[in-house]
């Protein structure tokens, strides 16, 4: 190692031909900001490599920081021989930066390919970018839909509740059964009766027609239903109630058979009145 050093039979470069001292500290000073930018360079890229160790190809960004850092030892060692003339220093640094040079040269050339199929940084910033404005745009129609459902579905809760009172100070109902059983499906309008018939405290509407018309009406009331449902017609149907004050009340129903539903049981469709 020590031979590396020696200087034996090579004078400095100060005493090999005419220098002038402006051409050898042009020489000797540009060597010198070489080396500090081949210095940098480097540690630069090293920094980068280790803060960012998914970046690709991470293996040809440090054969760069090694063969720059090598040229920048040749440009230091340039340097040097002006006083201390270390040429065999000097040559092996040369022979160094050369091997590096050509595994340098060798890896970009086969990585080259690989590199230009990686997907172009603008360009998927630019299909990112795409994304969030068409997700934003999904976003707010989806708001703008949410907020008209709400609103249609606050003016028809509003317009029920009309339909509602208004049938109610008429003594109307109107309502879907089931027609074999006279199970009440739904129905609207049908607090005005609970009242005027005082049903049992707490229950709300009518669950069957019999709580309404009693066993026997409401069973004349089902062969009706069923026998409307099965020849597509009609029903009409008429009966006395007594009210809370044991007054007789008639009640007049008239409905229509819905469409039928494979394996759903026929249901009918209609009003009621009390009077």
């Amino acid at each position: 190692m020590s031979g590396l050093f020696d200087t034996t039979g090579f004078p400095p470069r100060w005493k090999c031909g005419a220098w002038s001292d402006a051409l050898g500290w042009t020489h000797i000073l540009s060597d010198l900001v070489i080396f500090s930018a081949y210095l940098a360079i480097p540690i630069a890229l090293g920094f980068f490599v280790l803060r960012r160790r998914n970046v690709p190809f991470s293996f040809v960004f440090w054969l760069f920081v090694a063969f720059i850092l090598s040229c920048g030892v040749t440009h230091l060692t340039d340097a040097i021989i002006f006083y201390r003339p270390i040429y065999r220093f000097a040559g092996l640094a040369k022979a160094v930066t050369a091997a590096i040079s050509i595994a340098t040269a060798i890896a970009l050339v086969r990585v080259m390919p690989m590199a230009l199929r990686l997907p172009d940084v603008k360009a998927a910033n630019d299909r990112l970018r795409k994304e969030v404005e068409t997700r934003q745009r999904t976003q707010e129609e989806l708001e703008a839909a949410r907020a008209v459902l709400e609103r249609r579905t606050s003016e028809l809760t509003l317009q029920s509740h009309r339909i509602g009172a208004a049938m109610e100070s008429a003594w109307v109902i109107a309502c879907q059964w089931v027609a074999e059983t006279g199970e009440i499906v739904w129905e609207i309008g049908a607090r005005r009766w609970q009242h005027e018939l005082n049903l049992a405290s707490g229950q709300q509407g009518f669950a069957f027609w019999h709580d309404l018309l009693g066993e026997s009406e409401a069973a004349r009331l089902t062969v009706e239903s069923m026998a409307a449902a099965a020849e597509g017609r009609e029903v009409e149907f008429q009966c006395s109630v007594l009210s809370r004050d044991s007054h007789p009340l008639e009640v007049r129903l008239g409905g229509t058979p819905d469409r039928r539903v494979a394996g759903a049981p026929a249901t009918i469709t209609g009003m009621a009145r009390l009077i």
